[in-house]
């Protein structure tokens, strides 16, 4: 059949239009149908996998499966007809039909899957009836089909009955399906996973409401009507009160797609974050251009029907005697048209703030997996990479040409995930104006030239020069808001140290020299951010002169070089179309800074998700042994060499003890053996068997109740393995002091815990996780001898730990015996590796390196007694502690006229939000004065009535302005008549924990400056710490964020050194709270003499090392928050006592 016969051009809707029209039509239902089979499809690829719910069906279920079942009767008869008859027409009608009753076996099919499944209904859905409804109405307009109203006619009620359906909340509530267990899902696609957990989670409102409902944002209605009765009851909304997310934000979703593409950039030579989240997230932003893209054609029919309004009101040009009812149905269209663009740009940016949102997610995601892997020392990642790296879940150490950035600590990380991240959420809903404004932009120009004719030339001139003047500028910006980043990175760096220390920064009323210190980096900052801000003023200022400069020159054009009159009709018109450019030109600035913040963001999360990780998982190591370490040589990032010649081998279920003088490298032998000191295969490598624990010098303790931390929130299966590992620890005893037990909230890094708690409680959660090798690192510097006695014997050669293998760091004397290896390390070499017995016969090593201690007597049996009776008696005395954890509240109501001063001082005073206010001012009475001008300038009083239409349709256009406000409180409390600074420079402490600052060694040891350096020196000496500093670089070599680069042995020497510059010549006030914790025996001894030479005041000390304090006046003994002796030692030692127990347990003779 020819083209001709089959769209029968010769009467019809199509008569006369050419085959193309009628090539629509058909295509309009081949479209309808293609698109409902293509999502049904996609569809059932992902519901197919999901459980089937026994919740009733619905009245309004059955109404849409009905439609579509009549639907598919009717279509199917309109087929059938048309093959059983020779007209032309019906085999047009027939191929509608076939195709509309193919889209509705579809339709169905996919709805019975939903219902059987319980899923929510599906916006694709309810589009597509409504689609199908059009597409039958167009149908019923066609005359050629006359003869087959009957079947065209029925399918359009159908139709018009299923969205009537569709627009009906079903019912339904969403799947409450209960999940599978984890068991079950093996062999289960991820697709299919992910599916079931959807199916099990409540639904959200807005994947239910009607296709009204979601276009007016009805879901969201009654959260803000409970915002406001909350806010009359003085009340907040609680996280309770929102909606769960919907399925296509789930946290993990936005993980997998990004994580997903970004393994495939690893593959590569040079990986680009830009190409994983564009692949990632394109369909998303594709999603949302069409919608910009009607919206920017409704922008165009404003002044296309204002310039027909003006010319029917004169009574001129082509609407010359149109009747009345085309005014109106002028004035409806544009009235009609500014609402559909409301609606579409609401849209519009919802989708894309939900884009930006889960771009933000998957990259927050992302860098938080990055930041448990990345090494604790960030240096750029060396030209030649390993080769075959193993991928890794996120992100993977990957061959690469160039070097990435060094990461900045907890500073970069912490501005990554909060501010990195953050300018993906708005530069998403920008991000179609790549397209749309170029596309805005020529369809004006286009329009213009129907008005202006080739005066608009004189305009696109004026815009090409300020688009080279923007580009210049622009540039510029971009790369002082890079600087500006990094400075924010650093000072950053150091806030979060500062929080850490503050109680030490008030202690020593350091609080003078670190806000100068802060103020220096703060004002760096904002130099850099106040160039930044004055060339985006610069590009603002360009793009926003550069419509006007385009209107003034084009009108220029029109009146002087082409000697044409600028009636009303053509100047407002002209006039609403370059309001319409000024959108696109405006907005470019906003574009631009948006796309310069977001790629410097992205730079800086690139080169962080690049940056060198902790080494693969090494091979497993021989039969029976458990850990091999093998290295000609163990060199930190900085190629300063840590130990030599290393050959360790620790066979499955020994007990390693490691031994060495403070900064021997025991730390550092530890990294390498978890991987987190890389090792070049050159120089050696590592084997390792089974599953590795690992407990850190310092303890790491989480912002969660006791019993949280010890299990690490996992479900509580071994019950009798936790109470097991509380008694091995000693914490039973800690337990009956503290409020709720383990159910304690303890605090940000066991703020209300003591050291030697918050070592115990680390030590439980690496023997309940139960792996196959413990690595632990000093975990008994910080505890008593009778808890150290007590560690070793219960847990170290109890049944929790037999049969497992343990490397122990240690300068207690007690875990040596127990030992199966005791490995010494000195020189930078290992001086001694073998038994206790040939270690103590060896005369490899220095006697100082550990100070062995006698056994314990056995008469020492009775005290224990005496413990218990002294532990037990006073318990029900115990006053318990406060919770860590308290309830904030936040104050409501108005905010005082205070707060806004403050804001308005911070701002530059009176003058300069003065100045702002007139600013405003003078613009927005400049832009009325333009257009009052314009209708002068058009004809003096012959325009009033188009200047009268203008003004209407000025009226659609409504701002609004949407304040935040907070509120602040400050408390405060009355001081002493003594200054607090005068009395803290009298007091030097020592803490347990060394508090350290980011610098050089010099303004750690004296912040203020007012030390000299030969004084600097001789308190480094004094503290034989000299060498160490002097081999470093001198007294300004560098200090890393948390003292990295330093043991932490060592850092509490560099405590004690400026201790030293505090002393004071006669009176003050010397603190120690185990000032020594983490030294060797001979550098203890050698400490405790200076610090009884040097320090002419009096001293208070908390120590475990009872040797240290037998020559002290006074000795107070502590237990269960009470103090149970005091009286000298000499007293204490002369009769059984809780001291002369502790003194036995720590092998001093009585």
């Amino acid at each position: 059949m020819s083209t001709v016969e089959l769209c029968n051009l010769e009467d019809g809707l199509f008569a006369g239009q050419g085959f193309n029209d009628c090539v629509v039509h058909i295509i309009l239902q081949a479209a309808v149908a293609g698109l409902a089979i293509v999502g049904v499809l996609v569809g059932l690829v992902i519901i197919r996998q999901l459980p089937r719910s026994r919740q009733p069906i619905t009245l309004v279920d059955r109404m849409r499966s009905a439609s579509c079942a009549l639907l598919f009767l009717v279509s199917l008869a309109e087929f059938v007809v048309s093959l059983t008859t020779t007209q032309v027409v019906s085999e047009t009608q027939g191929i509608g039909g076939a195709c509309i009753a193919a889209a509705a076996v579809a339709v169905g099919f996919y709805h019975q899957q939903e219902v059987h499944r319980s899923l929510s209904e599906s916006m694709g859905l309810k589009l597509w009836w409504v689609l199908a409804t059009v597409a039958q109405v167009l149908a019923i307009y066609d005359q050629k089909i006359s003869a087959a109203w009957a079947f065209k006619g029925a399918e359009l009620l159908l139709c018009l009955s299923a969205t009537a359906a569709y627009l009906v909340p079903s019912g339904r509530s969403g799947s409450t399906a209960e999940p599978p267990l984890l068991a079950e899902e093996n062999g289960i696609s991820m697709v299919g996973r992910w599916a079931r957990t959807l199916s099990a989670r409540e639904a959200s409102p807005e994947e239910q409401v009607g296709i009204l409902g979601w276009l007016a944002f009805t879901w969201f209605t009654p959260i803000v009507d409970l915002a406001f009765e909350r806010d009359k009851e003085n009340g907040k909304l609680e996280p309770t009160d929102v909606y769960p997310l919907t399925r296509k934000n789930v946290a993990q979703r936005q993980l997998e797609r990004l994580d997903r593409q970004w393994q495939v950039e690893l593959r590569k030579p040079q990986p680009a974050l830009l190409s994983a989240m564009t692949r990632g997230f394109f369909a998303e932003v594709f999603s949302t251009a069409w919608v910009k893209l009607i919206n920017d054609v409704l922008h165009f029919v404003g002044p296309f029907l204002l310039n027909r309004i003006i010319n029917f009101v004169k009574g001129t040009g082509e609407e010359a005697g149109e009747p009345l009812w085309m005014g109106y149905a002028y004035a409806v269209g544009m009235v009609l048209s500014s609402g559909a663009q409301a609606f579409l740009m609401a849209h519009y940016f919802q989708g894309g703030y939900q884009t930006g949102m889960r771009l933000r997610t998957g990259l927050i995601l992302m860098a938080y997996s990055k930041a448990l892997r990345v090494l604790p020392w960030a240096t750029p990642q060396p030209e030649e990479a390993p080769p075959e790296p193993q991928t890794r879940r996120c992100c993977k150490k990957t061959p690469k040409k160039r070097p990435t950035l060094p990461t900045g600590g907890m500073g970069q990380m912490t501005n990554i995930i909060s501010a990195d991240t953050d300018k993906f959420t708005f530069l998403m809903p920008y991000f179609n104006l790549i397209w749309s404004c170029p596309l805005q932009i020529v369809i004006c120009f286009f329009m213009l030239f129907k008005y202006v004719s080739f005066s608009l030339f004189a305009g696109v001139v004026v815009m090409i020069l300020f688009t080279i003047l923007s580009s210049t500028v622009a540039g510029k910006a971009r790369k002082i808001q890079a600087e500006a980043m990094k400075a924010k990175d650093e000072r950053l760096k150091m806030e979060v140290e500062l929080l850490k220390i503050v109680k030490i920064i008030k202690f020593y009323a350091w609080e003078l020299a670190i806000e100068d210190k802060v103020k220096e980096l703060r004002n760096k900052e904002l130099a850099l951010q106040l160039r930044y801000k004055l060339w985006n003023v610069a590009l603002f200022l360009s793009f926003s002169l550069s419509p006007v400069l385009v209107a003034l020159g084009t009108f220029a054009s029109y009146t002087l070089v082409q000697k044409r009159n600028l009636d009303a009709a053509t100047a407002f018109t002209a006039l609403s179309l370059f309001n319409i450019l000024s959108f696109p030109l405006g907005a470019m600035p906003m574009m631009a800074r948006f796309f310069m913040e977001a790629a410097v963001a992205k730079d800086r999360i690139e080169a962080f998700l690049l940056s060198p990780e902790v080494a693969p998982r090494p091979g497993a190591a021989s039969a029976g042994t458990a850990l091999e370490l093998k290295s000609s040589k163990l060199a930190w990032p900085d190629k300063t060499v840590l130990l030599e010649e290393v050959d360790i081998s620790v066979k499955t279920g020994e007990l390693m003890v490691i031994l060495g003088k403070t900064g021997a490298g025991k730390s550092g032998l530890l990294y390498a053996m978890l991987g987190e000191l890389p090792i070049a295969p050159e120089d050696g490598k590592v084997c390792l068997t089974g599953t590795v624990g690992y407990c850190a010098q310092n303890a790491w303790i989480r912002n969660a109740t006791l019993r949280d931390n010890i299990t690490s929130s996992a479900a509580m299966d071994h019950d009798e393995r936790y109470e097991a590992v509380l008694d091995a620890c000693a914490l039973r005893s800690d337990l009956d002091v503290l409020p709720e037990g383990d159910q304690t909230a303890i605090g940000d890094r066991g703020i209300n815990l003591s050291g030697g708690q918050k070592q115990r409680v680390a030590l439980a959660r690496a023997v309940y996780a139960n792996p196959d090798i413990y690595i632990l690192d000093d975990v008994l510097s910080a505890l008593d001898s009778h808890v150290a006695s007590h560690i070793c014997n219960k847990l170290l050669r109890g049944p929790l730990l037999a049969g497992k293998t343990v490397i122990l760091v240690t300068h207690s004397p007690k875990a040596a015996p127990l030992a199966h290896q005791v490995v010494c390390l000195e020189d930078k070499k290992v001086a001694f590796s073998g038994s206790y017995e040939e270690f103590k016969r060896s005369g490899a090593v220095s006697d100082e390196v550990v100070h062995e201690d006698p056994e314990p007597e056995p008469d020492a049996a009775p005290a224990e007694e005496e413990k218990k009776e002294v532990k037990e008696a006073p318990k029900k005395e115990v006053k318990p502690v406060k919770a860590a954890a308290t309830q904030e509240e936040r104050r409501s109501g108005a905010v005082s006229w205070q707060v806004y001063l403050a804001y308005v001082k911070a701002c530059g005073g009176v003058p300069a939000v003065g100045a702002f206010l007139l600013a405003v001012a003078v613009s927005e009475g400049s832009r009325n004065f333009s257009d009052g001008w314009l209708a002068h300038w058009s004809g003096s009083g012959g325009a009033s009535d188009g200047l009268a239409i203008y003004a209407l349709a000025a009226l659609i256009c409504l701002v609004t302005g949407v304040a935040y406000s907070t509120t602040r409180v400050l408390v405060g409390q009355r001081g002493l008549n003594v200054g607090l600074h005068d009395l803290r420079e009298t007091v030097a402490m020592i803490p347990q924990d060394p508090a350290i600052l980011t610098g050089s060694v010099r303004f750690n040891l004296d912040p203020f400056g007012a030390k000299t350096d030969e004084e600097l020196w001789e308190a480094l000496e004094k503290a034989q710490l000299k060498p160490r500093v002097d081999s470093a670089g001198g007294l300004d070599s560098k200090v890393e964020e948390g003292g990295g680069n330093f043991s932490v042995g060592e850092l509490q020497l560099l405590c004690l050194s400026r201790a030293l510059l505090r002393r004071q010549e006669s009176g003050g006030l010397l603190l120690l709270d185990e000032a020594t914790s983490a030294l060797d025996a001979e550098t203890d001894q050698t400490i405790q003499k200076v610090i009884r030479s040097d320090f002419n005041c009096t001293i208070i000390t908390i120590a475990h090392r009872i040797q240290t304090l037998l020559d002290y006046d006074k000795v107070a003994v502590f237990e269960s928050g009470k103090v149970v002796e005091f009286d000298s030692p000499q007293e204490l030692l002369k009769r059984p006592s809780k001291f002369q127990a502790l003194a036995k347990e720590g092998g001093v003779a009585v």
